[in-house]
Order: structure tokens, then C-alpha cells, then sequence
């Protein structure tokens, strides 16, 4: 089973007035330096870039904001605006997600699993956006390895 993140930005809190500079503030669980956070580092690089500096994006690495369901809570309450969370949060907001993913031994190739999430995705996707998300991408982060004593 792959661990699957997105971003999701809160359409409500992010979008300003013509003309007025936006700070999005994103959270993570990604440690500061990690592959994951580079890249959120370049992705925030390219929306400065492409605004001409109207578009800044401040990024809260390794759970400094709280774990993923607190910062669901924090974006609702507009002191976040965007998050890279796993479906293990994205299932906070939409229950759907945890049945994709949670599910051991459900796949039985990395070909089968980009199948199903392709199939599954859109109606995935339209169900955050009803609750006032925008869906970024989906990433990968490896596979999710269960462990026990005896």
C-alpha cells in the first residue's frame, strides 16, 4: 500500500482582492529539508515567481502546526490555508479517502493502485471541493509497512 498525500489549499481563505498581495500559509508533516519540502519550497519559488511577488508561501514543516487533523481545524478557522496531508487526513474531511488507501494488501501492483486512485479520484476530489477545498496533485511517499511483536 502506497502512503498518498495532496495539497489542499481553503478556497475561502486564500483568494484576495485584485491587486492585493497573499501570503498562504501551508503545513506539513514533511521535516524541514526532506525531499518533500524542497520541493513545497520550489512549488511556493514558482507561485512568486509567476505573480511578480503577489503570491508568498510560508511553509510550517515537520508538525510544527499541529498533527494533520489540527490543522484541518487550523484552516478552517483561517490560520492555515493550505496543507500537504496524507489520506489518513484527507479521510478527516472526506471518509471516502480511507477506504483508497487503508485497506492492506489491496493492491497487487503499484500499476493496479494508479488505476484504481485514477478511477476513483474525480468524484474523491469533487466531494472536497463541496466542502470548500481545492485539490493540488496527489505524491507519493513510499509504502506503508505494518509491524507486529508476535
Amino acid at each position: 500500500m502506497i502512503r498518498q498525500t495532496c495539497i489542499l489549499i481553503f478556497c475561502l481563505a486564500v483568494f484576495p482582492a485584485e491587486g492585493k498581495k497573499v501570503n498562504i500559509k501551508l503545513a506539513t508533516l514533511a521535516g524541514h529539508g526532506s525531499p518533500w519540502d524542497l520541493r513545497l519550497r520550489e512549488m511556493g519559488q514558482n507561485w512568486r515567481d509567476e505573480s511578480n511577488g503577489e503570491v508568498k508561501l510560508t511553509i510550517y514543516p515537520g508538525g510544527v502546526a499541529g498533527d494533520e487533523s489540527a490543522v484541518i481545524r487550523k484552516m478552517r478557522i483561517g490560520q492555515l490555508n493550505a496543507a500537504s496531508l496524507s489520506t489518513s487526513g484527507l479521510a478527516y474531511i472526506v471518509p471516502e479517502f480511507a477506504a483508497v488507501t487503508h485497506i492492506p494488501l489491496l493492491y497487487n501492483s503499484d500499476e493496479e493502485k494508479d488505476y484504481v486512485r485514477e478511477k476513483l479520484s474525480p468524484e474523491l476530489i469533487q466531494k472536497l471541493e463541496k466542502k470548500g477545498y481545492a485539490f493540488i496533485h496527489w505524491g507519493e511517499v513510499g509504502w506503508v509497512r505494518y509491524f507486529a511483536q508476535s
